[in-house]
């Protein structure tokens, strides 16, 4: 019946001394009775009506829910969504190499010999505060509630190997070298994210945990400018160099700090970018960070894949990381600048970046580019004077062309001179 809810219920009540029987058929054919020695059982089945709403009805109802549970929800502790863990040569970045923490891939054979190591610092942890392991044990199930909400039971959208900011507060709130750990994280974080705390916003407001204040510190609290033109013909670094915008390093390392000028409105434009170190851990933290942006239940202007989107853009192949070495903007400690160029490449595939993000500098290298006069006189200058020498023979040639034209001004025009007159007199 629709809109109806049909509600069975089964009781089951036990007896010593009552015979059940039923009609069935045994191996041999024939019908017995079955007597239950020990237990009888009496089904009874009752069936209650109940008026639901209608599966449209419903549909809204979850609507509603999931958009109050949004509101409500903290955001998660998740795994990588599965959109990120389908590129194959990024799946051992999500995963931790030597120890695991929380519980997302704990007990794994992998790491067994580090849970050794974890005991042993847990222990050292304890004796140094002072406190029982009881105490502090009895400290942390206090907000275990709490500590549980942060992180994400559903497999698919599950944020690895992270601890509740919360929790680490706890501890350092018991241990006795409190100052020494705070100062630890925040020198971690500055290391890491090469922008010393006073430049950061990181008290604004609390973390969920170290990746989220790694974020924090590395975009800042820049507020980029927008433009509704945002259209853009230009690619690679190259491109920008022939065209006559001059790459500079960045006041300070905020991703957020992107910037083009034309000084004295003519050329050249500098496109001003944040100094970057890539190593081995570039790849792992852009891409975890990346991969906590896109957590469902995290709000966000996907900063740091804005930034790795636009640096995609300027980055398509080894050239392009040459020239960014050479404006000190990108130090290489990972290898050739050819794997530097794949990794971003790499990285930002498939990202949908904010597209208010960038736009401001995005729209201000089109205009540059619009000034057909000046991007002619940049590729002029590039295709010709890109190397000193080409540039001394240019001087060269001129300077021969000026005194060749002054030697011919003075054999034509020249006034008579002394000499002249005297051979006139006296001819051979």
């Amino acid at each position: 019946m629709a809109g109806v809810e049909h509600v069975i219920s089964m009781e089951q009540t036990l007896s010593r001394k009552v015979e059940r029987t039923e009609a069935g058929e045994t191996s041999g054919g024939h019908d017995q009775p079955v007597i239950a020695t020990e237990a009888s059982e009496k089904l009874s089945i009752a069936v209650h009506e109940k008026v639901c709403t209608s599966p449209l009805g419903q549909r809204f109802k979850k609507l509603r829910d999931a958009g109050a549970n949004q509101a409500e929800t903290k955001p998660k502790i998740q795994k990588v969504v599965f959109l990120l863990r389908e590129q194959k040569n990024f799946r051992k970045y999500y995963k931790p190499r030597a120890v695991s923490l929380g519980p997302i891939h704990h007990g794994k054979s992998k790491y067994r010999l580090a849970e050794n190591y974890k005991l042993r610092l847990a222990q050292a942890f304890v004796s140094d505060s002072g406190k029982s392991d009881e105490y502090i044990y009895g400290q942390i199930e206090k907000n275990i509630e709490q500590l549980k909400e942060y992180f994400d039971e559903e497999d698919l959208f599950l944020l690895e190997n992270q601890l509740p900011y919360q929790l680490l507060k706890d501890l350092m709130k018991i241990s006795a070298r409190k100052q020494e750990l705070k100062n630890g994280i925040r020198d971690f974080i500055t290391i890491h994210s090469k922008v010393p705390e006073k430049d950061g916003n990181d008290k604004k407001r609390t973390p969920i945990h170290l990746l989220d204040l790694l974020r924090t510190r590395l975009l800042g609290s820049n507020v980029n400018k927008t433009s509704k033109k945002d259209w853009q013909s230009f690619r690679n670094v190259v491109e920008l160099k022939a065209a006559g915008i001059k790459l500079e390093p960045s006041n300070s390392n905020h991703l957020t700090n992107i910037s083009f000028t034309r000084r004295w409105n003519f050329y050249p434009g500098f496109l001003s970018l944040p100094p970057i170190t890539v190593d081995d851990s570039t790849g792992p933290k852009f891409l975890n960070l990346i991969a906590f942006e896109m957590c469902p239940d995290f709000e966000n202007n996907y900063g740091v894949t804005s930034y790795i989107s636009f640096l995609d853009s300027l980055i398509d192949e080894a050239n392009d990381v040459i020239e960014l070495r050479k404006a000190r903007i990108l130090s290489n400690l990972l290898g050739s600048d050819q794997e530097v160029a794949q990794l971003f490449n790499e990285i930002g595939r498939d990202l949908v970046p904010n597209p208010k993000i960038y736009s401001h500098v995005r729209t201000q290298i089109q205009e540059y580019y619009d000034k057909k006069l000046m991007t002619w006189l940049s590729q002029f200058i590039h295709n010709h004077f890109s190397s000193p020498w080409t540039f001394l023979a240019f001087l060269g040639a001129l300077l021969a062309l000026a005194l060749s034209a002054v030697q011919t001004w003075y054999t034509v025009d020249s006034p008579p001179g002394p000499c002249d007159d005297f051979c006139k007199h006296y001819p051979h």
